[in-house]
Order: C-alpha cells, then sequence, then structure tokens
C-alpha cells in the first residue's frame, strides 16, 4: 500500500467515524424531544389527535465546511398551521415552532396545552445528553427569536 493509499483509507475510516458520532448524536437530540415533549402529554388518551412525531421526525444533521457538525430541526419537514383564523390566513407557523416549543407559548386565550404552555426545555436536554456521551464535545445551543 502507497502513501496516498494509506491516506484515502485514514480519511475513509475518519469520515465513516465522524458520520457514526453524527448519528448518535441526532438519536440523542431526539430522545430528548422524545422526553421534554411528548412524554408530557398523551393526546390519544385525552381524545384530541393521533400524533405524528413530525417534530422529533424533522430532526436533522450536517456537516459545515469546516467539519463542524450541526444538529437543527429542518422546519421544511414540517407542516404545521395555527388554527387561529387558519380558514382566513391558512399561517404555516412551522418556522417558529422549534422556538416556541423551547420557550413556550402563552396566548391568553384557553387554559390548556394547546393555548398555553411552558418552555419544554428539549435543547437544554439535548445539551446534557450530548455532553454526557461525548465529553470535551464543543457544543453551542442556538435558538433565536423568530423574526
Amino acid at each position: 500500500m502507497d502513501e496516498d493509499e494509506l491516506f484515502g483509507n485514514i480519511a475513509d475510516q475518519y469520515q465513516v467515524s465522524l458520520n457514526g458520532i453524527a448519528e448518535e448524536v441526532k438519536i440523542l437530540f431526539q430522545e430528548a424531544i422524545q422526553e421534554s415533549i411528548y412524554d408530557v402529554s398523551d393526546p390519544i388518551r385525552r381524545g384530541w389527535y393521533q400524533r405524528t412525531n413530525d417534530f422529533e421526525n424533522s430532526v436533522d444533521i450536517l456537516f459545515d465546511i469546516n467539519g463542524g457538525l450541526f444538529v437543527y430541526i429542518d422546519t421544511a419537514k414540517l407542516n404545521y398551521y395555527s388554527v387561529v383564523n387558519y380558514s382566513k390566513t391558512k399561517n404555516n407557523v412551522s418556522d417558529i415552532v422549534p422556538w416556541l416549543l423551547e420557550k413556550g407559548h402563552h396566548n391568553g386565550s384557553l387554559n390548556d396545552l394547546y393555548h398555553n404552555y411552558e418552555g419544554r426545555g428539549y435543547l437544554e436536554n439535548a445539551y446534557e445528553k450530548i455532553s454526557s456521551a461525548f465529553p470535551g464535545l464543543l457544543i453551542t445551543i442556538i435558538n433565536e427569536e423568530p423574526l
């Protein structure tokens, strides 16, 4: 095996390892969503709706040009509409759902889990899970308020 083949094999193995870590991080992020959001209430038991798990399934990963790993909610995979004036506006609120679930939502109307709820803290839960599984990994949480 010549030097080029050796470095090629090392690069391939590095990428395989990195992809494995990325998948593990994604799973931990999804577990945090399950615990912090979905395990809080059971809408089927309450007769509300069949849960789709769209939010959990919208978790995606990508590497930037510097090799940094981003785990994020791909809101393009969501299709959430506000039921407030739905027939008039058909207002797609998918872009603000991650922020609302983290921070909470209080619109002052009905006092139920749909209209008023505390922030779920799924990002902090994800941070704790990931940093525990991968000590020393630099983790930055970005949850900017939508415009």
